[in-house]
């Protein structure tokens, strides 16, 4: 997967057979998801449904695994960049249940 400027510092990645693990690494907001984050991993539940991942971990650096969204660059934002960040986070929601749905599907080996 391809993971463009900021969000490469943001999140680490890391695929051990069967099982990804992905880590928020965004300690100075206390691991708090953005546009991009949410957007990437949305991309990264999606990628994981059908190459091969079984099992998808995904922690925080630090001592919290997330404090939430990071609403703090959508200040002076218009009303459809707020749109915009609620329905990146949707996405990313619905990804993460989905996933989750299919998981429950595949037998246990």
């Amino acid at each position: 997967m391809f993971l463009a400027g900021d969000i490469m510092n943001q999140l680490i990645i890391e695929q051990s057979g069967e099982v990804k693990r992905v880590t928020l690494n965004r300690l100075e907001k206390r691991n708090a998801l953005n546009l991009e984050l949410a957007g990437a991993l949305n991309d990264i539940v999606r990628q994981s449904e059908s190459d091969g991942t079984r099992l998808l971990v995904i922690r925080g650096e630090g001592k919290g695994f997330c404090a939430g969204f990071d609403f703090s660059t959508l200040e002076g934002a218009s009303a459809g960049d707020l749109l915009l960040q609620f329905v990146r986070i949707e996405q990313m929601l619905q990804a993460i249940a989905s996933a989750s749905s299919l998981l429950r599907r595949i037998p246990a080996p």
